[in-house]
């Protein structure tokens, strides 16, 4: 479908235009100057124009509605940015190029540079060009960015002898010079170049590459990475935006790099030494110099010497790095990959295999014991998990590997569902190490291992290989006795363990930086569950994740500390006793868990108890009222039983009774007319299975049916509800009785059906038959009652016929 104009954006770049703003077709435009941005009055600057500027201006607006005008690269930036990297409409940048080069453009060195290679304040012409072709290939700016470069100022390069031929203006030269610098332009990113001013027979053409652009990002977003189809009806494109394959750009450029406040870095200098450390904290940039300032720590052992970068590369492969995480994903995102790091750094330093730290808190390290398998480790191993730390969830799409296997996605296809996610973080990350850190190809094998270690679908396939070598350790009485190929084997299984503990390790951070992990987490289980829902493929969860309730936080962070993390964290520390710390951090963390259970617990069965409370009186009430109804009306009691309907309250969904019986009061029986002393049952509870009832409350012996009043006269007329088969309240635990050995019963009784005794035991079998149950106390029917009830419907709809 032909697009029309207001439907694409445009930004126009010029630094002779008065000032920033938004032109549109409909609004007269400024008179044209003929001499520079200057008037001569100073007061006409709202009014006159620059004359190539307005020409620009109308060839643009010719073709679209609107047009905004940036007079300096900060400000065409900061208009880009705000362009939703989702918004599926085109953006036409029309960027001023000078004609004579620029001394930014020959600027090749790399110290204290990122992306774009110049300051803020440099930022125009050919560097601006680059900047946002790196942006758009980073995925950091629309897609949809269409860069258009225009030559400007011409006559001044001419004027300025930066031509061939200075003094003879021969057309040969024109249009040699002319092909070069356009060709500068299309080499750095342009679609097109111009030449200003622009003639309006060139509005087409522009036009048309932003149609172009929309068509071709429309080919390339039919189908994600994952293998979800955007076109699918359940929802909107946009909301699965971030599982498409482009992420792959993001391998080879890094992000703008922010300084990071002094203040700040003293914060964090303290805070990376520190087991209290919480990556919530702190900034994206600062994040990136917490990683920074433990790589450079590492850096420094002699043993690593060959592996040393500087400083600003290590900042590139940083920013790298986390440009290759999607930080619109909850909690697979670059924070996270900070908490593992700086979890690894402490746990390294733990094991003396880093050099001290020194930092505000001291750090108490004690020597290491005799049988501690730390000594295998070597400040090689130590650099690599760092190293693994930073890229070991490269990529990650928000969804586990189960999900890509259950949707048959063509990730999962590529690695045969094993380990999915866990062989593209590898094969990810080898391409940002392979651009910035290529001399730690030397590593590959050893960080394939360790990030293979973090698919949790492999957990006790590592726990048995720790117990064995646990067993083998201990029973040899230390490492004396290992032989070389032992030694090997065990040091890379030290460091794949290692890695997992940092993995999880949010479960063992402190109480309250733990409870923020585990929120996050939850969040994107639920984003999963909803995608799984959208798309109709079996849930690949443990369970459905519930984000408003503590109770069920707190029970899945006591179940994954009981089946995974303990476990792992305990049986760690017997071999190597430096990481007991984090035992004792995830022992008390796991009690505060169990406490908000017991809490949140306690909570619900008081208002539950409450409720039933408010429901028993209510229900007493409705008895004794319609029991001195039914006394009085008996006649049309018995109509209306008969033709099945029902009033009064309906109880829950178990019905009960006690053992205890009260006394009617004087004007329970029909205004005095059924005698005095008389009994009437009216102790009914309505509560859900498993629910205890109040100490006050009396002791609940039979569940049975729902009559309103019940008589000992066995030949009175009933007002029953339907039914409901549920066990005796000591066995509301038990299992129900499958359910065809449930009687379909009536919804009414007959009068007269010998409905003496009970042949009813309970599901568990520890309860013999009920026989004759006194007249107080509602009773479970026979089997036989239900044959005489059948005998009797066919009886009554015989006799209705006749």
């Amino acid at each position: 479908m032909m697009m029309h104009q207001a439907d694409y954006n445009v930004v126009y770049v010029d630094r002779r235009a008065r000032r920033d703003r938004v032109q549109h077709r409909d609004c007269l435009l400024p008179s044209p100057i003929s001499s520079g941005p200057e008037s001569s009055d100073g007061n006409d600057e709202g009014q006159n124009e620059n004359e190539e500027v307005i020409i620009n201006l109308q060839c643009l607006l010719s073709a679209f509605n609107s047009v905004t005008i940036c007079t300096t690269g900060t400000s065409c930036v900061s208009v880009l940015s705000d362009v939703d990297r989702n918004d599926p409409t085109p953006t036409l940048v029309l960027l001023d190029i000078p004609w004579q080069p620029q001394p930014e453009e020959d600027i090749v060195g790399h110290e204290g540079r990122h992306d774009s290679g110049i300051a803020a304040d440099m930022l125009y012409g050919l560097p601006l060009l680059k900047f946002i072709c790196n942006e758009v290939d980073a995925l950091r700016m629309s897609g949809l960015v269409v860069p258009v470069a225009f030559l400007t100022n011409r006559e001044v390069a001419a004027t300025n002898g930066t031509l061939p031929n200075q003094t003879h203006w021969a057309t040969t030269d024109k249009e040699r010079c002319c092909e070069e610098r356009e060709l500068k332009c299309i080499d750095n990113g342009a679609v097109d170049v111009l030449i200003s001013p622009v003639p309006k027979e060139k509005a087409k053409a522009m036009y048309m590459h932003c149609y172009r652009a929309r068509k071709n990002v429309q080919k390339s977003r039919k189908v994600s990475w994952v293998g979800i189809d955007e076109q699918k009806p359940a929802r909107e494109a946009s909301d699965y935006a971030y599982l498409r394959e482009k992420m792959y750009a993001c391998f080879y450029y890094c992000a703008l790099y922010m300084r990071v406040s002094p203040g700040s870095i003293e914060k964090i200098k303290n805070a990376i030494g520190s087991w209290d450390f919480s990556a919530h904290d702190f900034s994206d940039e600062e994040l990136v110099h917490c990683a920074k300032l433990m790589l450079e720590h590492a850096l420094e052992m002699p043993e690593v010497e060959a592996y040393r970068i500087s400083s600003d590369r290590i900042v590139d492969f940083l920013t790298a790095s986390r440009a290759a995480y999607n930080p619109k994903i909850p909690y697979h995102n670059f924070r996270h990959v900070v908490d593992v790091l700086q979890a690894i750094f402490y746990f390294l330093l733990q094991l003396r295999v880093l050099p001290p730290y020194v930092s505000e808190e001291p750090m108490e390290i004690k020597p290491p014991p005799a049988r501690s398998l730390s000594k295998l480790l070597t400040p090689l191993d130590a650099l690599t998990l760092l190293i693994v730390a930073i890229g070991h969830d490269v990529g990650h799409p928000g969804v586990n590997n189960a999900f890509l296997i259950t949707l048959k996605a063509p990730l999962a296809q590529v690695y045969n569902d094993r380990s999915v996610l866990e062989s593209f973080h590898c094969a990810a990350f080898s391409q940002v190490l392979q651009r910035h850190w290529p001399k730690t190809r030397e590593l590959r094998k050893s960080m394939i291992d360790m990030i293979l270690a973090t698919d949790m679908g492999l957990h006790f396939d590592y726990m048995g290989r720790l117990e064995d070598m646990k067993e083998k350790v201990l029973k040899e009485d230390g490492m004396g006795s290992l032989k070389d190929k032992a030694v090997s084997d065990y040091r890379t299984l030290v460091c794949a363990l290692l890695i997992k503990c940092a993995d999880i390790s949010n479960v063992a951070r402190t109480h309250e930086c733990s409870a923020q992990w585990a929120k996050i987490l939850i969040e994107e289980f639920a984003r999963q569950a909803s995608m799984e829902s959208d798309l109709g493929i079996p849930s690949s969860l443990v369970a459905p994740p519930d984000t408003g309730s503590v109770l069920a936080l707190a029970k899945s962070q006591v179940g994954f500390m009981t089946l995974f993390a303990m476990p792992l964290f305990v049986s760690l520390s017997e071999v190597v006793p430096e990481m007991q710390f984090s035992v004792d951090v995830l022992t008390a963390n796991k009690a505060m868990w169990q406490v908000k259970i017991t809490s949140a617990s306690d909570e619900i069965a008081n208002n539950m108890s409450g409720c039933s409370n408010r429901s028993a009186s209510a229900s007493v009430s409705a008895s004794v009222s319609d029991n001195a109804g039914n006394r009085q009306g008996g006649e049309k009691l018995e109509d209306r039983r008969l033709s099945g309907s029902h009033g009064g309250h309906v109880l829950g969904p178990v019905v009960m009774e006690s053992s205890t019986t009260f006394q009617s009061s004087g004007n329970s029986g029909g205004g005095g007319g059924g005698g005095g002393g008389s009994e009437t049952r009216s102790n009914v509870l309505a509560l859900k299975s498993g629910a205890q009832a109040s100490a006050e409350q009396p002791t609940v012996t039979v569940v049975v049916t729902q009559p309103k009043t019940l008589s000992p006269n066995p030949h009175a007329v009933l007002d029953e509800k339907r039914p409901t088969h549920q066990h005796s309240s000591e066995h509301l635990s038990a299992q129900e009785p499958p359910e065809q050995d449930i009687p379909d019963r009536p919804r009414s009784s007959p009068p007269d059906l010998g409905d003496h005794s009970s042949e009813h035991s309970c599901s568990k079998g520890c309860c013999g038959p009920t026989t004759i149950v006194s007249t107080s106390t509602m009773q479970r029917r026979p089997s036989s009652f239900f044959k005489r009830v059948k005998l009797w419907k066919s009886w009554r709809k015989e006799t209705g016929e006749a």
